[in-house]
Formats: structure tokens, C-alpha cells, sequence
């Protein structure tokens, strides 16, 4: 399962009336997978319903949630912080992406990771992930 397809089934468990058991176990067991790969994406409370990239607009996720997180665990694992390493928040402000963090090495070079994916979050919608001049592309409005 990919960013866009967990995105779907967590859009579809929250807004869905009807058994959502089977969703909630495609949910846990893809968060599993990802904190397994990503052990800093793993949130305080263990219930494996959400992990900290849930805290990125669903349209980046979809777009670039899979290549940020890959970038930054190459990064933390060069410098040994993958231990240490914990995110702060992840969110939208004015379009813009905002991501705080703690923990990580001196010699990290997250700044640079950060920067390349902003710049990239400036011409995404927030929402479907598509490209556009907003943050919001014309048909998400």
C-alpha cells in the first residue's frame, strides 16, 4: 500500500457508516509497516491508528509523504539519530510546509531536506496532491 492508497482508506474509515472494522486493521497493519521502516514516525500513544506523518496535508502525503520520510531516515541513519529523532509538528500554514523537529544530530542536514520539500509543497494542493500555482488547486476549491 502506498501514501495515496492509505490516504483513501483513512478518508473512507473516518467518513464511512458502515463496518469499519476491516479498515481499522488496513490502517494499523499499514502504520505498523511504516513505523517499522520509520521508527520516528511512531507517535506517543501505541494504538497504530495514526502515525506522525498524519500530520501532513493529505495532498502532500500523497505527492511526497513517502519521499520526505525516505530522505530523512538516509540523513538520520548517516548521522546515527534515528534513535533520537522526534517530530515536534508537521502541518500547513498558509500553504506553506511546516515541519519542526528535535533530536537530530548537529551534523544533520535536515534544513536541506526541509527546504527541497517546501519548495515542492508551494506548488501542491493540499488536498489531492496535484500540482498547482495555490495551495489549493481549482478543483479542490
Amino acid at each position: 500500500m502506498n501514501s495515496a492508497e492509505y490516504v483513501k482508506i483513512k478518508n473512507e474509515y473516518l467518513s464511512s457508516h458502515l463496518e469499519k472494522e476491516d479498515l481499522k486493521k488496513k490502517i494499523i497493519r499499514y502504520n505498523k509497516r511504516l513505523v517499522r521502516k520509520y521508527p520516528w514516525l511512531k507517535p506517543e500513544e501505541d494504538t497504530y491508528m495514526y502515525t506522525e506523518l498524519d500530520r501532513l496535508a493529505d495532498g502532500w502525503r500523497i505527492a511526497f509523504g513517502d519521499a520526505i520520510c525516505k530522505d530523512i531516515n538516509k540523513e538520520l541513519r548517516k548521522h546515527d539519530s534515528i534513535d533520537i529523532y522526534k517530530i515536534v509538528d508537521i502541518r500547513a500554514v498558509n500553504g506553506r510546509l511546516l515541519w519542526i523537529s528535535e533530536g537530530q544530530s548537529p551534523w544533520c542536514q535536515l534544513d536541506k531536506i526541509f527546504d527541497k520539500y517546501e519548495k515542492i509543497a508551494a506548488n501542491t494542493c493540499i488536498v489531492c496532491g496535484k500540482e498547482t500555482k495555490d495551495h489549493i488547486c481549482n478543483k479542490c476549491k
